[in-house]
């Protein structure tokens, strides 16, 4: 059987309905180890609800509607 991580065992504490877990391979303190991959989820995840829609992702550039209409 598998170990289960910390993590792991929070989440299943968690009312999971409302609850979502971000995983990052290789990367065992996501805070020290990859805090750019860290806020692009959380403004990926903010823009997935429609929050922050006037912020800009870096390294993704944005096509106006006019751009496409070519």
């Amino acid at each position: 059987m598998k170990k289960k991580t910390q993590e792991v065992k929070f989440y299943r504490a968690c009312f999971q309905t409302k609850t979502s877990l971000l995983k990052i391979d290789g990367v065992g303190n996501v805070l020290e180890e990859a805090p750019v991959k860290l806020a692009n989820a959380v403004l990926l995840f903010c823009k997935g609800l429609g929050w922050l829609t006037s912020v800009n992702l870096p390294g993704v550039a944005r096509r106006s509607s006019v751009d496409s209409q070519v």
